[in-house]
């Protein structure tokens, strides 16, 4: 129990804002960043409120599963809120900056950085060799995320100017297949992917070809990208490369065959979830409407 949601309730950071993952989406498609992390927003919670609901459920039938609440100490909600304000408040300024037109990403994201490194420093004041370590990290991250958009970017170029987005277009077209049908086999291409495959190397290697594709059967791109980030969760969880597994194993010890079986509820939770969001779409599309 608590190896599988742990490593479920982990696939949840890309889903709900920010997440790399839409941006680098957004980056491909031409989409707003804004829209597709207010496209997020909803499923995310409505996703973590299903894992919530099954662990209760689960925990109800058999209460071995889990231990005992110990006594709240006095004071403890106020606690609590003191812990969390900061970074709550840091959540609420980036993401409602963007989601109120007053910042755009970009600008959103150097104000959160400059707040971060203020918080951290009132505190828990940490020496100067710790604020550099964490300076030089994020270069090493941002560098080698944009290397491979580059890439990608370069990958987009040659195939569009091979004309084989146009040919894959028509092929699947003259198959003459309807929307769900499409989108079941869709789906089913990105589980075998995420097996195998990263989630950045997921989008890089296949939105380029997908994009045409989905505009020809008129497929909201925003609602698209939820189920693309939705899909790629569900590839950080499916052995034998899911990244959460391993990550999990090596913190618990338990052994990877222990986690897998407590990941596999889940699994079916985030399946019967796409279902529910194919059929009621306006689940990730209505807040975006909205703005």
């Amino acid at each position: 129990m608590a190896c599988g949601s742990i490593a479920a309730g982990g696939t949840l950071g890309i889903l709900i804002p920010p997440s790399i993952v839409m941006i680098i989406y957004a980056t491909f498609s031409e989409l707003s960043v804004a829209k597709l992390f207010a496209a997020g927003m909803v499923p995310g919670l409505l996703l973590t409120v299903m894992f919530m609901v099954y662990i209760a459920a689960r925990c109800i039938i058999d209460p071995s599963l889990a231990p005992k609440m110990p006594p709240a100490e006095k004071g403890w909600l106020w606690k609590g809120i003191k812990n969390i304000a900061p970074m709550a408040g840091l959540m609420v300024i980036i993401l409602g900056s963007i989601f109120l037109g007053i910042a755009t990403p970009t600008e959103a994201a150097g104000l959160g950085a400059f707040l971060a490194a203020v918080i951290s420093w009132v505190v828990s004041r940490p020496p100067l060799r710790a604020l550099g370590q964490a300076l030089m990290n994020t270069i090493v991250i941002s560098s080698s995320i944009l290397f491979i958009v580059i890439g990608a970017f370069i990958f987009n170029y040659a195939i569009q100017t091979a004309g084989i987005t146009a040919q894959l277009t028509n092929w699947v077209v003259t198959l003459d297949l309807n929307v769900y049908t499409f989108l079941v086999l869709m789906l089913i291409f990105y589980f075998i992917l995420g097996c195998l495959v990263d989630s950045i190397g997921m989008i890089v290697m296949t939105v380029p070809l997908l994009l045409p594709i989905l505009i020809a059967y008129g497929i909201d791109l925003i609602w698209f990208g939820v189920v693309l980030v939705i899909a790629v969760e569900l590839g950080q969880i499916t052995p034998p490369v899911g990244i959460n597994l391993y990550v999990v194993d090596q913190i618990s010890k338990a052994g990877i065959a222990t986690v897998i079986r407590g990941v596999a509820p889940y699994f079916v939770i985030i399946i019967l979830f796409l279902v529910l969001l194919t059929i009621f779409p306006d689940i990730a599309t209505w807040l975006p409407s909205m703005m």
